[in-house]
């Protein structure tokens, strides 16, 4: 099932306060020759609740003049709107201390009633061609990829309800994307539909763009899409590494989160997003097996970079089997601590069966897939923080 919501409606958007601010605001539009914009009434707080239920335009025009803590309001602001946005705050106070905190922010520019429109133009004119005047490092989605130690320990099923949760409780825009492109079962799992054209795609660089995830996403609910396909098995798939790098790219501008479900076999694509993952998930059972699997694949990643992250998580999916060894023998085997452990869930099977999310309905296994996530959006670490730096920088 398709849905409309993967594409945005609207180009430029500003929220205004002022009527004369709104007529120089769309004297440029005219001017720049805009397509598919709109000037709306209100500010900051009226923009944060057009994008609770609304896509993000490519460009935001933000009035912080009734605003009593602007940078709290846009700090409010980054959380309901998409990574790649670029955001102009229009205010009353000339302020450098206010311009610079706006900066570091990630916003593209601060200008200052009453409105210029040759100032305003320019403001626009460089944030469209990126060259604004904040050159910082441009915000886009984080990519976290999971990985299976051994075949069936659930990787999937965490990706999946990982994604349930940011989405639906936490409010980000997530994509699932299997990279099995055979034997994958994120799209089993979601009821989407095989994308047709995917492998070729992913074969021969300069295919995707946003046109093509428009036609290829799946609306899997409101904010959370999925990107699966199924190959014959006797095709054979290389995956370029360029049109690999187009893939996320254009996944990082919509997306605040791009889960990633990595095939067993990985070829120079998967090994190149595995270690340019922001976080690493690596799925394992309580198994000599499993210690054996995780103790290659830790070698073969090696240790993290500077603001990267490798987790473990232990899955109990077959409860207090034989053969089970505890998690303190795991840890002392390979070498590091077991990050998070999802107990056993007699009814965990018969969720997914029947296609419900399994942290959709409350118990242990559910509580523990929140604190993976809340760990994940960084909820954990500070419930009162906010994501900073979310919007594009020019």
């Amino acid at each position: 099932l398709k849905s409309d919501s993967s594409k945005k409606p609207t180009q430029t958007i500003g929220f205004i306060e002022d009527a004369d601010t709104e007529a120089v605001l769309r004297q440029v539009f005219e001017q720049l020759r805009l397509p598919s914009n709109d000037v709306m009434k209100g500010g900051v707080k009226q923009a944060i609740s057009y994008l609770k239920d609304n896509r993000s335009p490519n460009f935001l025009l933000i009035d912080v003049s009734n605003s009593e803590m602007p940078l709290s309001d846009v700090n409010a602001l980054a959380e309901v709107c998409e990574p790649g946005v670029k955001v102009i705050v229009i205010g009353e106070r000339n302020d450098i201390g206010l311009f610079r905190d706006l900066m570091g922010l990630g916003v593209t520019d601060y200008l200052v009633k009453p409105m210029n429109q040759d100032l305003l133009q320019r403001s626009m004119t460089a944030a469209i061609e990126g060259q604004s005047s904040n050159r910082g490092k441009a915000r886009t989605g984080k990519v976290v990829t999971f990985y299976g130690a051994r075949g069936g320990v659930g990787t999937t099923t965490l990706l999946a309800n990982l994604g349930f949760i940011l989405s639906e409780k936490i409010g980000r825009r997530v994509v699932l994307l299997d990279l099995d492109l055979t034997c994958g079962d994120l799209g089993l799992m979601m009821g989407v539909d095989s994308v047709r054209g995917m492998s070729e795609a992913l074969r021969t660089p300069g295919r995707i763009d946003a046109r093509f995830l428009e036609r290829s996403l799946s609306a899997c609910g409101q904010r959370l899409f999925a990107l699966a396909t199924e190959e014959p098995y006797n095709e054979k798939i290389e995956i370029a590494t360029a049109a690999m790098d187009e893939l996320v790219e254009n996944l990082e501008q919509q997306f605040h989160y791009i889960l990633v479900d990595l095939p067993r076999r990985l070829d120079d694509a998967g090994v190149q997003l595995l270690s340019a993952a922001e976080t690493r998930f690596i799925v394992v059972e309580p198994s000599l097996a499993s210690v054996r699997d995780t103790i290659r694949l830790l070698d073969m990643i090696g240790k993290d970079r500077i603001g990267q992250r490798t987790l473990v998580v232990m899955n109990h999916r077959e409860g207090n089997s034989k053969g089970a060894i505890t998690e303190a023998m795991f840890e002392e085997s390979v070498g590091r601590k077991v990050d998070f452990v999802l107990p056993f869930s007699k009814t965990a099977m018969s969720a997914l069966n029947a296609g419900v999310a399994i942290s959709s309905k409350p118990g242990p296994l559910t509580d523990a897939l929140n604190v993976i996530a809340d760990d994940l959006s960084g909820r954990a670490a500070n419930s009162s923080s906010t994501w900073r730096k979310l919007f594009k920088k020019g």
